[in-house]
């Protein structure tokens, strides 16, 4: 099963309607999900970002409330995918050397 990375751009007042309802599906908590605001990956803005690695059919199946969120592509949209993967990265070394 091949996995499609994908980021949106979640304006953050809209941020905890979409933590109770979107979100709260089972799909995501079973799929898993990144949020990271604009500001910790050094980006300008209030924005937050929900990044998700999931298969295509994922992806089809939430589309119709994915639809309001702009997804970054491109360039862009990889910079912010990279950015959160080194974060992620960098948090779970952390945890490893706190755990040995």
């Amino acid at each position: 099963m091949t996995l499609v990375e994908k980021v949106f751009r979640i304006p953050s007042s809209e941020l905890d309607a979409v933590k109770a309802g979107l979100l709260e599906q089972d799909d995501f908590k079973t799929q898993g999900y990144i949020l990271q605001s604009a500001k910790s990956l050094d980006m300008e803005g209030d924005d937050v970002f929900l990044f998700v690695s999931a298969p295509v059919e994922f992806f089809l199946k939430h589309a119709e409330g994915l639809k309001a969120y702009p997804e970054a592509e491109g360039a862009k949209g990889q910079e912010i995918i990279d950015k959160i993967k080194a974060q992620e990265k960098t948090a779970q070394e952390g945890l490893g050397f706190v755990l040995s």
